[in-house]
């Protein structure tokens, strides 16, 4: 096959054949990497290839051979389908995620479920003035804690406590799949240097994938907290009881009252009867006759 780059110097264009076994044996290194894409995806996603019902190839470069064959290996010889455009399908895909994302935009969503996020933590200079609960050793004098695990996608958001007294640096960091650290961004909190204080970060990483801290605030302790959860709990069932008890006392009388209207209805039902205008014994006398 023929190669052509254009303009590689100045007006200059330049013009090579490459023979497909030669250039089968440069992208060796590739076809290994094109395999290891695959099962990182599969075990990212938690299923295997059994699990996965149809496979679609796309884009500009599933057309070569060796790249086919590559990806038919590493799904364990299943066929490869080439319905969609390869060059317009990924095209017309980020235009539709890109208008999903859009507030301005408003079209049908397709449910997708990202879980690319990496591991994301946060990093300090270890010292006396900061305490964090599920923290660890880092290496050259610093702490770390977990923010984020690996794969928790995008969207997703937490509250992370420290006990701090004075001025707090955070690095945020994120761990590649071999333990290299990429740094994210560097926040400075003053907080008061009065003593040790409960302070909670609220981070986040959104649908670009980008992490934040969106708030640090010195929240009052935990114990004076739930102290006071348990008082306001306590108020108000003893509210609920004391209006109760009054319900209770108000229908009391009326209760009694008809109660007392009931008896004397029962008392009347089985009395003497009496017929106005005749003496009492004539009735009695003509009752016994």
């Amino acid at each position: 096959a023929t190669a052509v780059a254009e303009c590689v110097v100045e007006d200059f264009d330049l013009t090579c054949d490459v023979k497909k076994a030669r250039f089968e044996e440069l992208c060796a290194s590739m076809a290994e990497k094109a395999k290891a894409t695959v099962a990182n995806a599969l075990e990212a996603a938690s299923v295997t290839t059994e699990d996965v019902a149809f496979i679609e190839i796309v884009g500009g470069c599933s057309r070569v051979p060796w790249l086919q064959r590559t990806l038919k290996e590493a799904f364990g010889g299943r066929d490869l389908s080439t319905t969609l455009n390869a060059d317009e399908a990924v095209a017309r895909g980020c235009a539709w995620q890109a208008a999903m994302l859009s507030p301005s935009v408003r079209l049908q969503q397709i449910p997708l479920k990202e879980s690319g996020t990496p591991t994301i933590v946060l990093e300090w200079q270890s010292s006396e003035a900061v305490e964090a609960e599920g923290s660890e050793e880092a290496g050259e004098g610093r702490r770390r804690l977990t923010v984020f695990e690996a794969h928790a996608g995008p969207n997703v958001e937490a509250e992370v406590s420290f006990r701090c007294r004075g001025p707090l640096e955070m690095t945020a960091l994120r761990l590649g799949d071999g333990g290299e650290a990429l740094p994210l961004g560097t926040w400075r909190f003053d907080f008061p240097d009065k003593g040790m204080e409960d302070v909670e970060l609220q981070c986040s990483v959104d649908l670009n994938g980008i992490f934040s801290i969106a708030k640090a605030e010195v929240c009052a302790g935990k114990e004076a907290v739930e102290a006071a959860k348990a008082a306001a709990e306590a108020e108000a069932k003893a509210k609920e009881e004391a209006e109760a008890k009054a319900k209770a006392s108000e229908a009391t009388p009326a209760e009694e009252e008809a109660e007392g209207k009931a008896e004397s209805k029962a008392e009347g039902e089985g009395g003497d009867v009496v017929v106005e205008g005749e003496p009492a014994e004539d009735v009695a006398d003509a009752a016994d006759e």
